[in-house]
């Protein structure tokens, strides 16, 4: 009797387990698609880590309605940010390509060019590092009141940080050669962005014991 309960418990958490991998893998396909016009990708992105703190954490309810109650929540707010943001990648993406061509066609010079890009990537991502789930955690905050706290939660959490980007741009890259890895690999953001954010926000501001 025992042993049945035991193999019954096995399957329960098994099947929970899958339930959530599936959840994960299909927010990330709604919030890819909801990307796709590129002005919501701010919005997407801050439901997406809303709903996916929210089930790291084990909280209940339904995610797919609190996806599309967040997303249309956080519109308006989120994206005066992001579009500033992405004006910035943009110009960055063109820098890039320019200093690249240069460099390509015998331009040494061009080298430093590169460099200062691959700094101001760096430092795109680490500004931005929990932008999102901070600005839909707020719905008050100004963006750029949002990028300093974003800035000083990586920059006291930077090991956090540093991991977050490096699987990210792992998980980016091996869709590179492997396109149709794009099915698994926003869900897979999905969850790992979340899981850095929800430990780091804990270390850095751990609950107080009542």
């Amino acid at each position: 009797m025992k042993k049945k309960k035991h193999m019954s418990e096995k399957r329960v958490k098994l099947m929970a387990l899958l339930m959530k991998i599936t959840d994960f893998l299909l927010i990330g396909l709604i919030s890819l698609v909801c990307s796709l016009p590129l002005v919501t990708f701010g919005a997407a992105a801050a439901a997406a880590y809303t709903i996916g703190v929210s089930m790291i954490r084990g909280e209940e309810g339904s995610i797919y309605k609190a996806y599309f109650r967040v997303f249309k929540e956080q519109f308006r707010h989120v994206t005066p940010t992001w579009l500033v943001l992405l004006l910035l990648i943009v110009l960055l993406i063109a820098n890039t390509v320019f200093y690249f061509y240069l460099s390509s066609a015998g331009a040494v010079w061009a080298q430093f060019g590169l460099g200062v890009c691959a700094i101001a990537a760096l430092a795109l991502s680490f500004v931005g590092a929990f932008l999102f789930p901070i600005l839909a955690k707020n719905d008050d905050m100004l963006g750029r009141d949002a990028i300093k706290i974003s800035a000083f939660l990586a920059g006291k959490q930077i090991g956090w940080w540093a991991l977050k980007t490096v699987v990210q741009g792992a998980l980016l890259a091996l869709t590179w050669f492997f396109p149709y890895l794009w099915i698994i690999v926003p869900g897979a953001l999905v969850f790992w962005n979340s899981f850095c954010y929800d430990r780091a926000f804990k270390r850095q501001f751990p609950k107080k014991p009542e």
